[in-house]
């Protein structure tokens, strides 16, 4: 139940000229002879009408009405007021002339009186008819008169009467902590934002890193619809944002670190390279600052409800032990206010902007006791496989890059949502994505929204990353009057709509290319030896063994392997692109077995010719290493020319196997004869310089007169 900021008890400070929203909360202990009297008169009209229940009551029970109607709110948890069922106090016998007339409910029952008294009394009943008229309905249904009187206004909130939905009775201090979150609760709901302090030891109490701490507040934020901002706590001899847009210095790239462990996306064999220790942020406290899109709609607390749900959600305080995960499931400890969590929000009351402060007694407060669960409650822990979108355009780009990279259209990149903060100086920055190849890692941050004051923001805190890490920045096309000042610091991806996966991994092979330094790094002579020794490496292994990616790069290295193996006196290697790098002895056996089976299905016996589908079932079966590869049938096809043998179609979907002789047999067409001469118009004879007029326009084409032979 949400509590009304005006019935709330509180109080209003004034300190070196802000004003202070302080609610008044129950310490442990206190007022609790007074809630239990509270919670006795409750049970106690268990069953009775509302009417019975005393409105005074409660404040003289508790001491306080602002108090004692924002207990009453919190009891109604607990305790509700319900309608009787229908048909109230009505016999069988009445109860069934009701069901015959098909009335069914209090509703059912006015509008047949409305319709009784429209039609004998012409839609108006003088008071002094109204007994007789009421007798006469009754009679006419069936049912007594003081049944009708109570079935009328069975449904009437005087009527209702209280029952209590909980199992047990609540104890006083339920009562108390339900109260305390609920009035801290009131005024998240009218805040326009919440800044929190995140120390260091609050990641050490629960064995995570603080960065990790800090995504699990993000993407809760994501989740409800919470907009954030992230920095460092700034000491008090440092600014807390550079306004400078050239890029830091040589010194300052030292600073780079991260604070979130990566998700694992690396490559076994490759190291990160840009994982930098993180000594240097051990002991910087982290500001998030949670807020929504004030600036562009609403009232200033419209947010205010998100903002209460989501730190509810954060603080852990909402799960009861019924609502627990199952024993022995991971999750994370809510954070505590003994850790040294500390929070402030501006609260807007009445038109006028008061802080709340969240220290460590306030907090400590909502931790007494647990309330139940919500459906609109989001989980703590984020699925693995469910990634969460600001916008429906990182959402497009994220489906779109993934079917590209399900299609191997990617050159190696993968892309991954959310990845860990990146830290420099006084700026930590959470991108949207990261893209990830190998030991390359390159982050990509959306901006560009919202209003020009948030563009601006973006640019300083972009232009403070300049330099510290590889960050592809993509922005819209009507941001570059905010953003164009530092399109020279960032590889820019301009869009109008929507950002294309395509554009971006062109983008990513264009600046971050590192093909050089790897084909520098291949050790060529284990790749040598390995092909000997296994005789055939298939394309898609060839790809991780050469550490190259796509077609174009395979090929290249592959003839590097070439070259290798013939300076080095040993046996010439083959590369067939599509198929692998192969031993000139395993393509030589390859090359028996298809010439036997295409001089088998040359006999008169065969029956049939020798199809390509056939030919890759036999080469998977034949040769385990081939078999373990899905080859397409254009590997297939690469690989019989390379054995010297030919394929030929009779159509597009008919392709037979032959020998290279058979084919230039086939292929070897006669002239084609000559073309038979082709009917031509007249041509009409062109006369120059003056031209005068015909009274008579020239015939068409289709008024020329037959020619006669």
């Amino acid at each position: 139940m949400r509590l009304n900021l005006d019935d709330l008890k509180k109080r209003i400070v004034r300190r070196g000229g802000a004003i202070f929203l302080v609610p008044s909360l129950l310490r442990p202990g206190e007022s609790q002879s007074e809630i239990a009297a509270l919670i006795g008169l409750h049970e106690s009209l268990l069953g009775q009408d509302r009417a019975a229940f005393p409105s005074d009551r409660p404040a003289e029970l508790i001491g306080d009405y602002r108090l004692a109607r924002c207990l009453v709110m919190v009891l109604a948890e607990d305790y509700t007021w319900a309608a009787p069922l229908w048909p109230g106090p009505a016999d069988p016998q009445e109860a069934q002339a009701l069901r015959d007339r098909e009335i069914t409910s209090p509703g059912q029952l006015r509008l047949a009186l409305y319709d009784h008294v429209n039609a004998a009394h012409h839609g108006y009943l003088a008071r002094d008819e109204r007994a007789t008229a009421l007798d006469d309905f009754a009679a006419r249904l069936g049912v007594r008169r003081a049944t009708l009187d109570a079935l009328l206004v069975l449904d009437s909130e005087e009527r209702a009467r209280l029952e209590r939905t909980s199992p047990a009775v609540p104890t006083p201090a339920v009562v108390s902590a339900r109260y305390n979150q609920r009035a801290v609760e009131a005024l998240l709901n009218n805040a326009s934002s919440i800044e929190w302090q995140l120390p260091p030891t609050l990641a050490a109490a629960q064995g995570l890193s603080l960065g990790t701490v800090l995504k699990q507040l993000c993407y809760l934020a994501r989740r409800l619809g919470v907009y954030y901002d992230v920095a460092f706590a700034a000491a008090p001899e440092e600014p807390e944002e550079s306004e400078d847009l050239a890029r830091p210095s040589v010194a300052s790239l030292a600073t780079l670190a991260r604070v979130a462990e990566p998700v694992g996306t690396y490559a076994a064999d490759a190291a990160p390279a840009c994982v930098l220790d993180n000594t240097a942020f051990r002991d910087r406290a982290l500001r998030v600052t949670l807020y929504g899109p004030q600036e562009l709609f609403g009232a200033p607390n419209q947010y205010g409800e998100r903002l209460a749900r989501l730190c509810r959600a954060w603080l852990g305080y909402h799960r009861q032990p019924e609502h627990a995960p199952p024993a022995g499931t991971p999750r994370r400890a809510a954070v505590s206010a003994a850790n040294g969590l500390r929070g402030e929000a501006i609260v807007v009351f009445h038109g006028t902007s008061m802080r709340f402060t969240l220290d460590e007694n306030l907090l400590a407060v909502l931790e007494g006791a647990a309330v139940p669960a919500t459906p609109a409650d989001p989980p703590t822990d984020p699925p693995a496989s469910d990634p969460l979108f600001d916008s429906a355009l990182e959402s497009h780009l994220y489906d779109e890059f993934t079917a590209l990279a399900r299609a191997g259209a990617t050159f190696g990149w993968r892309i991954e949502r959310e990845p860990e903060p990146i830290l420099a100086a006084n700026i930590i920055l959470i991108p949207d994505f990261a893209l990830t190849r190998a030991g390359q890692r390159v982050y990509l941050e959306v901006a560009g929204f919202w209003t020009p004051d948030y563009r601006e923001r973006k640019r300083r805190k972009l232009a403070a990353l300049a330099g510290h890490t590889a960050l592809i920045v993509a922005a819209p096309e009507d941001a570059r009057a905010e953003l164009g000042p530092i399109e020279a610091l960032f590889p820019f991806l301009w869009f109008t709509g929507h950002v294309s996966a395509h554009q971006l991994i062109m983008l990513l092979c264009a600046r971050f290319d590192d093909f050089a330094a790897r084909r520098a790094s291949v050790r060529l002579k284990p790749v040598v030896a390995t092909i000997e020794r296994r005789g055939f490496v298939p394309w898609v292994e060839c790809g991780t063994l050469l550490h190259a990616f796509g077609t174009t790069e395979i090929a290249q290295l592959a003839g590097d392997v070439l070259d290798a193996a013939s300076s080095d006196g040993l046996p010439p290697l083959v590369q067939v692109e599509g198929v692998g790098l192969m031993t000139a002895a395993w393509l030589e056996r390859v090359r028996a077995a298809v010439s036997g089976w295409v001089v088998a299905a040359t006999t008169p016996a065969a029956g049939a010719p020798l199809s390509l589908g056939e030919v890759g079932q036999r080469l998977r079966a034949l040769v385990p290493a081939v078999g373990a590869t899905d080859l397409p049938e254009s590997a297939v096809e690469a690989l019989v020319w390379a054995t010297g043998h030919a394929v030929v179609r009779a159509s597009l979907f008919e392709a037979e196997v032959v020998s290279r002789a058979s084919a230039d047999q086939a292929f070897a067409f006669a002239p084609p004869p000559p073309m038979p001469p082709q009917p031509r118009r007249p041509m009409r004879r062109t006369h120059h310089g003056t031209k005068t007029p015909s009274a008579h326009p020239p015939p068409s084409m289709w008024d020329l007169p037959e020619t006669h032979h």
